[in-house]
């Protein structure tokens, strides 16, 4: 009788000593004071991390006809974001508003890596990794969780 105690209470042991790592941050943009004509199209490029933005991975052009704007407030959004447009630490990225003539750059996304341990109910808890700082047109900004980045006139 003493086997079956102990297998459980050994395999409880080394759950809590197990984690799991929290989802990588995935944040979005909006812009701040510009019109839904300035912002169509938005160029959105993607580079690579640390590469002084010299290396183009990717180019998608926006246009309220192939991802849908509204605004909030002053701040134009977008109705809906595919996977390609959220922002991840591992790039570096350039959103360009021909018509406004302004051209954003964001890099040097720091992403907080965490993990959780199981608990004791072995239930998961859901966990995301926070975004700590970035740099926008130069200027570092930092902040607890910044799910959300926005590109002022």
């Amino acid at each position: 009788m003493k086997s079956p105690h102990l297998l459980l209470i050994v395999i409880i042991f080394l759950l809590s000593c197990t984690g799991y790592d929290c989802a990588r941050a995935e944040t979005r943009f909006g812009f701040v004071g510009f019109s839904g004509t300035e912002a169509n199209p938005v160029i959105f490029r993607k580079f690579e991390k640390g590469r002084d933005f010299s290396v183009l991975i990717d180019t998608i052009l926006i246009t309220p006809a192939n991802i849908g704007y509204s605004f909030s407030g002053d701040t134009l959004q977008f109705s809906g974001f595919t996977a390609d447009l959220i922002l991840k630490s591992d790039f570096d990225y350039e959103m360009v508003l021909p018509n406004a003539g302004r051209t954003f750059r964001l890099g040097k996304i720091r992403e907080e890596f965490q993990s959780k341990k199981w608990s004791l109910s072995t239930t998961k808890e859901m966990c995301v990794n926070p975004i700590v700082g970035y740099e926008l047109d130069g200027r570092m900004s930092t902040g607890q969780n910044i799910y959300y980045v926005f590109l002022p006139r």
